[in-house]
């Protein structure tokens, strides 16, 4: 009986977090910056998609009540999608015809850098007399492997590569 409860649990998490994600606040997350749980805050959040899930307010999740709010989360991501999805279209179609030509559509498809050779060229040429000799291409590669190989025997183990991703 206790794994039925547990699967139970899930399937009503399930249901309600899609629910809960397209009203709940959201805080602005700030790049590369570990966020602090508040489990007051996560705790009052369940229960308010507790409650919009519970419309019978019997404060239980029927199957009926978990169907339609998965219902109502997935048509709302379909919209959501959808107006993407056209927002794109209208992008790709530069002659405002309506239909994408095989030409707007290899426009859109091209492959993009975003590095220009002149930026290559500053990156590699070590001296500055604006040409890359065979030396000032491979150095810098080679300093990195160096700084990698601790032991200096020429090879990188997956010891070496663990190390360098935990520094």
């Amino acid at each position: 009986m206790p794994g039925r409860t547990l699967i139970a649990l899930a399937a009503a998490a399930a249901a309600v977090s899609p629910a809960q994600a397209q009203t709940a606040p959201q805080a602005a997350p700030q790049s590369g910056t570990p966020q602090t749980a508040d489990r007051a805050q996560l705790a009052k959040q369940l229960d308010e998609g507790f409650d919009r899930v519970d419309t019978n307010n019997d404060g239980f999740l029927s199957r009926e009540e978990i169907n339609a709010a998965g219902a109502k989360s997935l048509q709302q991501a379909q919209q959501g999608f959808d107006e993407k999805v056209q927002q794109e279209f209208n992008r790709l179609d530069s002659d405002k015809n309506g239909q994408l030509s095989l030409a707007e559509f290899k426009a859109a498809a091209k492959l993009k850098t975003s590095v220009t050779p002149d930026q290559t060229l500053q990156r590699l040429d070590a001296n500055k007399d604006g040409r890359v000799s065979a030396a000032e291409f491979k150095d810098r590669t080679l300093a990195a492997f160096d700084q990698l190989d601790l032991n200096k025997d020429g090879k990188v183990t997956p010891d070496e590569q663990a190390k360098a991703r935990s520094r």
